[in-house]
């Protein structure tokens, strides 16, 4: 039975003929490591895993929708009302910019010798 360049249902079902990793990796035109890979998945998530792959979950929700509001509106400050809207255009918003200190910040950088440095310091 000769597979197809990476199918990994057929490099299975060579393992299971008795076929060495050698040979599976020969005829799949794969490395020796990626059958290995392949064989240690079966073993570990079962036969649909292994060849579906793992199903991508998200992390679960640690903030519901008002801690997260009242976390944006803690870290943004105060809540501005939009200045007054003329007929047919965009509402437009005051922003303010807060000041939270300064610093020197110093790179050295040197791409041809494949090397970069930075420094920060605090502004004098």
């Amino acid at each position: 039975m000769e597979p197809k360049n990476g199918n990994s249902s057929q490099a299975l079902l060579l393992a299971n003929e008795g076929c060495t990793d050698e040979q599976i990796a020969e005829k799949a035109g794969r490395h020796c490591r990626a059958i290995e890979d392949l064989q240690r998945r079966f073993v570990e998530d079962g036969f649909e895993t292994t060849l579906e792959g793992k199903a991508q979950g998200h992390r679960p929700r640690i903030l519901t929708g008002e801690d997260e509001a009242r976390l944006i509106a803690l870290v943004c400050g105060p809540a501005r009302i939009p200045l007054p809207v003329e007929p047919g255009k965009p509402a437009c918003f005051d922003t303010e910019y807060v000041r939270n200190g300064t610093c020197d910040i110093f790179m050295f950088v040197a791409p041809l010798e494949g090397w970069r440095r930075a420094e920060i310091r605090e502004q004098l």
